[in-house]
């Protein structure tokens, strides 16, 4: 494992050495024992305080911020206690699982070149299968990111991997080489979704693209595409079993199977919980004041469909092959028979009323309920809250979706099921 730096990029010589200093054995004893206070609730400043009287302040400061950043990883990162993190780096970090399945799609790669790789949530995950060479202009994130696949290492044995400081376009790689690349969506400490205000910019990217292959490209779920050549591709919006957390442009042999975009449900080992492909185009899906809503009837089914189904522009798709309807035109809820599919949450109605206080109460009470979860889509805020103050007296927990119904609001009340 190799790390080239040549640049400090905005860091004092005395700034970089205590970030050398931060990544060494060094500072394991103050990391350790900031976790500890953190674990205890100790303040910060309290534990800057502590610090201060033993080691400088720009290494007091250093070690807080990376016991905080660790913790907030622990979702992302099963090693996060022994990972190091910047505050946009793990922001925009892909997390474990999601590298992992991304990881297998590369599956007839010979080598990897993971281009913007931040902290390295993907380049660990590549690093563990393939000869992997990582880039990026920041030298703090290239500390980081050969780091962290030094934690690897030692639970996984030796990584046949190297991090390079420099800008990508100043770099190139064998023409078979499977790039992967994710842009950098804050390059001005401002979010993006726009591929065009990324940094590289998209035309840097494309030029990647029309030099190898194989290539997998790493955007925000939002992001629109619109390439200035046609080009073969397949789209994929990836999520964990809660929301939809990155689209993936898929090129050359990285692309699986046949559908031009797909929606994926991962598992905490990477493993696909569901999944599902499709054709259709954004504009040639049912406008959204299409008349195609159902009516709303006891022991029939209200569906939750997963947010990569929405992001990938598949909802209607999906709607019209298992023969389901919108609650209402504009709402992302799906009303119908029962189905069986791992991205559509299934309920079963078992009332419903006009969105008001009053009669709510009146329905949960002639179930019995006492503890709701709610479901809200095209209410707002101010009115969500106010329904999280219903009375609730009895003892069944149910699931309240709380909507618009055309140009009215209505309250169901419904049943999770679970296969």
């Amino acid at each position: 494992m190799k790390v080239n730096s040549n640049a400090q990029f905005g860091l004092t010589r005395q700034e970089l050495h205590d970030i050398r200093w931060l990544i060494s054995d060094d500072a394991v004893i103050w990391l350790d024992r900031c976790r500890s206070d953190l674990q205890q609730g100790v303040d910060t400043l309290k534990m800057l305080q502590r610090l201060r009287q033993q080691i400088s302040v720009g290494r007091s400061r250093l070690v807080v911020e990376q016991s905080e950043l660790r913790n907030r990883a622990r979702h992302k990162f099963h090693r996060h206690d022994q990972m190091f993190f910047t505050a946009k780096g793990l922001q925009q970090a892909t997390s474990e699982n999601l590298a992992t399945y991304k990881s297998n799609r590369f599956k007839s790669a010979i080598e990897v070149a993971d281009l913007c790789c931040g902290i390295g949530g993907d380049l660990i995950a590549f690093s563990e299968s393939y000869p992997t060479t990582a880039v990026d202009r920041d030298s703090v994130s290239c500390l980081f990111a050969m780091a962290n696949c030094q934690v690897c290492a030692r639970e996984t044995g030796p990584l046949s991997v190297q991090v390079k400081q420099a800008d990508i376009a100043d770099v190139r790689f064998a023409e078979n080489c499977s790039i992967h690349i994710d842009p950098d969506r804050r390059p001005a400490d401002i979010r993006t979704v726009d591929p065009e205000h990324c940094e590289p910019r998209l035309d840097q990217v494309t030029s990647i693209i029309a030099r190898h292959p194989h290539v997998a490209l790493k955007l925000a779920p939002a992001a629109k595409l619109n390439f200035a050549a046609p080009v073969h591709l397949q789209r994929e919006w990836i999520g964990d079993p809660r929301e939809s957390k990155q689209q993936v442009c898929w090129f050359g042999d990285l692309i699986d199977g046949t559908h031009a975009r797909v929606a994926t449900v991962v598992g905490d080992s990477g493993e696909v919980l569901s999944q599902y492909g499709g054709y259709c185009p954004v504009q040639n899906q049912i406008p959204l004041d299409a008349d195609i809503s159902s009516e709303i009837e006891v022991n029939s089914y209200i569906y939750d469909v997963h947010s990569t189904l929405i992001a990938s522009g598949l909802f209607d798709q999906f709607a019209r092959q298992f023969g389901l309807k919108r609650v209402s035109p504009a709402i992302a809820y799906l009303i119908g028979s029962k189905i069986s599919h791992g991205l559509a949450a299934r309920f079963r109605i078992m009332d419903s009323c006009a969105a008001d206080r009053k009669r709510i109460e009146s329905m949960l009470r002639s179930f019995d309920i006492g503890d709701l979860e709610f479901k809200c889509r095209g209410i707002d805020l101010a009115t969500q809250h106010r329904y999280a103050k219903l009375k609730l007296l009895g003892t069944q927990r149910r699931t309240l979706f709380i909507t618009r119904r055309h140009s009215s609001s209505i309250a169901i009340l419904a049943e999770r099921e679970v296969e």
